[in-house]
């Protein structure tokens, strides 16, 4: 099964996507405004993101662009997506966090470019944050988030899959709390835990405990 088949077939909707041996190119999943093209070349890898509902009509006299707006911005997007292909080991990182590495060069980016988020920015390894020279807009987004983005951290609570989509929890009260995402992000499940075991929906899910959350397969 390639890539396109895959995130076909976990998500259950039909996705622009291609796939080759050095690249990958999709509709993100968490703002399908957003198209990302990922190539590898040797030992390095670029992403690009598209906002595609969105055209830059005057960067000169206007510098937000005009459209439908998008759900989340351009650096949500992309950690989102980066964190779900290593959760998929479709990316393969040598930094010993991921996350951490994306957040301090995000924030690295957003310092070198002219709107709020990441747009005419650029990163490249052993150069750093950069901002690309020429005409730009900024992305225009819903006032308020209605997916947020992923994130992955070490949980203070243990895991034990059961059987297929059963798992016991281990190390927290009964009673506690606990809530089950989709990949995307959409709430699936917020129930208070019945013992110590818990059914989920889907065949890969965050659970959150206690503000930590892992994702179960």
């Amino acid at each position: 099964m390639n890539f396109c088949d895959s995130i076909k077939s976990k998500n259950g909707s039909a996705l622009e996507c291609a796939s080759s041996v050095s690249s990958i190119e999709y509709n993100s999943l968490a703002d399908t405004s957003v198209y990302i093209l990922i190539q590898k070349e040797n030992d390095f890898m670029s992403v690009m993101l598209t906002r595609t509902s969105q055209t830059c009509e005057d960067p000169i006299q206007n510098d937000k662009a005009v459209g439908n707006p998008g759900v989340l911005t351009l650096s949500e997007v992309l950690l989102t997506e980066l964190l779900r292909l290593e959760n998929w080991g479709v990316v393969k990182s040598s930094k010993e966090s991921l996350e951490k590495f994306l957040r301090q060069e995000i924030e690295a980016m957003k310092s070198k470019g002219s709107c709020d988020d990441i747009e005419a920015t650029e990163y490249t390894e052993g150069v750093g944050a950069n901002h690309i020279v020429g005409p730009a807009c900024c992305s225009v987004i819903q006032n308020k988030t209605a997916i947020f983005p992923i994130k992955i951290a070490t949980p203070n609570f243990g895991i034990q899959k059961i059987a297929q989509g059963k798992f016991r929890i281990e190390g927290v009260n009964a009673g506690v709390e606990y809530k089950v995402f989709d990949m995307n992000g959409k709430l699936l499940q917020q129930k208070n835990l019945n013992g110590n075991s818990i059914q989920v929906p889907h065949q890969s899910v965050i659970l959150e405990i206690n503000g930590m959350r892992k994702v179960l397969k």
